[in-house]
């Protein structure tokens, strides 16, 4: 990975598709659930593709489409990976000076290959890096209230709250005037 110094708004298109092979061995093991030691060696078997969603219907909340049962809010995505199977998503459209996480979202019957990390925060985690690494200035996590499922009853206020707010709180986040998640980062 290198360091970008541009309009990141205007060029996200140079950021393809590409996998971390070395995220559940090397990255993830900060996340490691306490009383959950014993599946650390599970760790290496997880990794982390990037890529960009070329596909937004007309009309779709953030531009909300489904293939192979996974949606994707954003216009690009962290899938997390077990074993090769698609176990968690974020994705976040790029604002100015950074990014904007849309969805923090496991897939349906993955709770127990997720169940000892700290999936959520890894996540948050892995896209400050990265976005750091790219000379970003800052990366907005979407808040409960303000989160267009639980506006539209498609997931529960109090789940909502765990997964976003609290993981932002959690991660270092601060509440910004607009009532969502802020973290400003220092330059890799």
């Amino acid at each position: 990975m290198g360091r970008y110094n541009g309009d990141f708004i205007k060029h996200m298109e140079q950021f393809q598709n590409w996998k971390d092979v070395e995220f559940g061995s090397g990255f993830l093991s900060e996340f490691l659930r306490v009383g959950m030691e014993e599946r650390a060696a599970e760790l290496p078997s997880m990794t982390l593709e990037y890529d960009r969603v070329e596909f937004k219907p007309q009309g779709t909340v953030y531009g909300s489409f489904k293939t192979d049962e996974v949606s994707i809010d954003g216009t690009y995505v962290f899938l997390l990976y077990k074993g090769g199977e698609n176990v968690a998503r974020l994705s976040f459209d790029a604002i100015s000076g950074g990014v904007h996480i849309v969805q923090i979202q496991s897939v349906k019957g993955a709770g127990e290959a997720l169940a000892p990390i700290k999936w959520e925060r890894a996540l948050i985690a892995y896209v400050c890096k990265w976005a750091s690494e790219w000379g970003l200035e800052k990366v907005e996590i979407v808040s409960a209230k303000n989160n267009v499922w639980v506006q539209d009853d498609h997931i529960p206020y109090e789940r909502a709250h765990m997964i976003y707010d609290v993981s932002a709180k959690r991660s270092g986040f601060r509440e910004n005037a607009d009532g969502n998640w802020v973290k400003f980062l220092e330059a890799a």
